[in-house]
């Protein structure tokens, strides 16, 4: 049963998560016209304090250039969702080289930018546990927050799937073949790793634990034959949908979860032990 099914049947329970966060229907939010707001001393203060911000926080992220260029999208191993296999240019961009950990995300906390994560077992916020673990059990709201906190975003499924598996079409961040020490996925480590813990694993541009450790969220909503009409340039997805998508597999999962095309529907408002974040800005 896929992870979204799971879920919807789980939808009255949270999956594990206190408070969902709520999702608005585009996560875009108009400007003000001068008309209905005109500027102020005071205003352009807190703009600009508010823009100092965003770039401190941002500087905290050591973040991977992925080259503008075609990528082959998508294969044909792969679930209907995830065919046919398409042809996507993509503008440069950074992306996180590693998940967004419990220290970064302790302090948009702190700085009343972002909800708390859930509580529950296996949850690693407010635990004893090395701030350089992955955040975990946060919803896709969570994700949005943060990334804007940081003065990042999330990155597009396009964008993380070329971040993961370079142009040559291999199959996994690595390379072509699993032997078993480049990810942490279904219990070889029986919870999360701090970022960066298996160097063999690292993508062609970079950036570590694409596979395994964490899900993690992008920007697109989920569109099971988006494939098929997807634009060939910078796709974004689906304009609104019902569920959002994950990608990267975990630690949870086992190892059919890591291949770099992989990708899951799941309800934005939920969340789960293995679910969390990795940003991305434009170049």
């Amino acid at each position: 049963m896929s992870r979204a099914l799971v879920c919807m049947a789980l939808l009255v329970l949270g999956c594990g998560q206190k408070n969902p966060g709520q999702v608005s229907e585009d996560h875009v939010v108009a400007p003000t016209s001068s008309e209905e707001a005109p500027a102020t001393e005071e205003t352009s203060e807190v703009a600009e304090e508010t823009s100092e911000v965003a770039e401190v926080n941002k500087a905290d992220h050591a973040m991977v250039l992925v080259p503008e260029g075609l990528f082959v999208m998508g294969w044909d191993a792969g679930d209907p969702d995830e065919q046919p296999p398409h042809p996507v240019f993509l503008s440069a961009y950074y992306i996180d080289q590693f998940e967004v950990t419990i220290g970064l995300y302790r302090r948009c906390v702190e700085d009343d930018a972002c909800e708390e994560p859930a509580y529950a077992p296996n949850c690693n916020w407010d635990k004893e546990i090395d701030d350089a673990h992955p955040i975990n059990c946060v919803n896709r709201q969570h994700a949005l927050d943060y990334c804007a906190w940081a003065g990042l975003r999330l990155p597009t499924e396009a964008e993380w799937e070329k971040a993961a598996r370079g142009t040559d079409g291999r199959i996994y961040p690595w390379g072509y073949e699993l032997e078993g020490d480049e990810a942490n996925f279904r219990f070889i480590a029986g919870a999360t790793e701090p970022v960066g813990s298996r160097p063999a694993g690292v993508s062609p541009y970079g950036a570590h634990d694409m596979a395994g450790n964490v899900w993690e969220w992008v920007s697109d909503w989920y569109g099971d034959t988006y494939y098929a009409e997807s634009p060939r340039d910078n796709p974004q997805g689906p304009l609104r949908g019902e569920f959002g998508v994950l990608r990267g597999g975990s630690w949870w999962f086992e190892k059919e979860s890591l291949p770099a095309a992989n990708r899951e529907a799941y309800h934005p408002q939920l969340t789960d032990i293995d679910i969390g974040i990795r940003c991305a800005r434009d170049f």
